[in-house]
């Protein structure tokens, strides 16, 4: 299986690491997952928030980046 580098940078944070997938999807869906984690492991929840991942694939050197965003409504009554 290749290897992928996988960065996730928020405004306070950056994790890296190498994982190994079968492919750039699953990579993907390995960074987004730990980019929602990483969003949510904060003291307070503020309404909006941002992580930037890039996946790197340690053999072709072949990188992608795209952002994560998480977009938390307001309260309302039910």
């Amino acid at each position: 299986m290749p290897e992928f580098r996988i960065s996730i940078t928020d405004d306070e944070a950056t994790s890296e690491g190498i994982e190994r997938h079968e492919s750039y999807a699953a990579a993907r869906r390995s960074a987004v997952q730990t980019a929602l984690a990483f969003l949510f492991d904060r003291e307070v929840l503020p309404p909006a928030l941002a992580a930037t991942c890039e996946i790197r694939n340690e053999e072709t050197g072949l990188a992608k980046r795209f952002n994560v965003d998480l977009h938390v409504g307001g309260d309302r009554l039910v």
